[in-house]
Formats: structure tokens, sequence, C-alpha cells
């Protein structure tokens, strides 16, 4: 191997590593506040009394108080907002973090208002953010996220 060949061959690894860092510079990264999910709409969402959003497994700092804002997205980007719900801090000074859940959401009226504007629609995309008081993003991550009929009392 001559000295020309080695220095070919840094100059090609120097610059594949130089194409990759750009790759991934340039894409979005995911936001730790933000959960998105697409959800089969069920087959009498226009007909159920009642149709609830669950939430579960959130999992985010203990000393992190946060308002979860759920909504839906249409085909344009626009969001509609189908429901939130709060989750308290442990303690100011609590270490680590938990996961928390099921928490329900009552979205009969808010999802119709949205089916009403996205006629056809079979899928639910869902963006769910999390915020502190401030409107600060709180870092969180969710296991899951279904629809629930509940049955008359």
């Amino acid at each position: 191997m001559t000295d020309l060949d080695f220095g070919l061959g840094a100059i090609g690894a120097f610059l594949l590593a130089l194409t990759t860092a750009l790759t991934m510079a340039a894409s979005p990264l995911p936001e730790p506040s933000i959960h998105r999910v697409t959800l089969p709409l069920p087959a009498r969402v226009t007909t159920a009394p009642r149709l609830n959003l669950v939430v579960d497994q959130i999992n985010l700092p203990r000393r992190q108080p946060a308002k979860f804002r759920v909504y839906a997205s249409d085909a344009g980007g626009a969001e509609s907002l189908l429901g939130s719900f709060a989750v308290l801090a442990e303690s100011s000074d609590a270490q680590g973090n938990r996961s928390l859940g099921p928490f329900r959401m009552n979205v009969s009226k808010t999802l119709r208002r949205w089916l009403d504007h996205n006629r056809g629609a079979r899928e639910l995309p869902l963006i769910v953010k999390a915020v502190d008081g401030a409107g600060t993003p709180v870092p969180m991550s969710i296991g899951s996220v279904r629809f629930e009929t509940p049955k008359p009392p």
C-alpha cells in the first residue's frame, strides 16, 4: 500500500462520516415532549353514546407537573384539540421518573366535530403534547393510546 492509497482511503472515510453526520443533522429528531400515533377509527364512532381515548403507561419525571393536550391532525396538518388532562408532580425534590396511567378522556363530541370536517376518514392521526404550567415542553414517553367504548351503567 502506498502513501497515496492510504491518503485516498482516509479521505473517503472522512467524506463518508461527514455525509452521515450531515444526513443525521438534516433528519428531524423526535421531540421528547410529543407523542404521535395513528389509530383506526372504531366501527361505531358516530353512533356510540360515549367514546373514550385511553392514554396509558406515561413515563415522566417525578418532580415535573404536566398538562397533556391531545390533538387530532387533519390531512392539511391542522390540529384540533380533542381534550386534555393534567398530572401533578410528586414533589419538587423527587428524583427519577415514574410511570402513570391509564387516563381516560371522553372524546365523543370533539371527535364527531373532527369527523364532520374529515368525512370518510378511517384513521385518526393523534398528537399528544406535554407542557408544564408555563407552557414549556415536558419530556415524556407514552406506552399506548387506544379507544374504549364504555359499557352503559
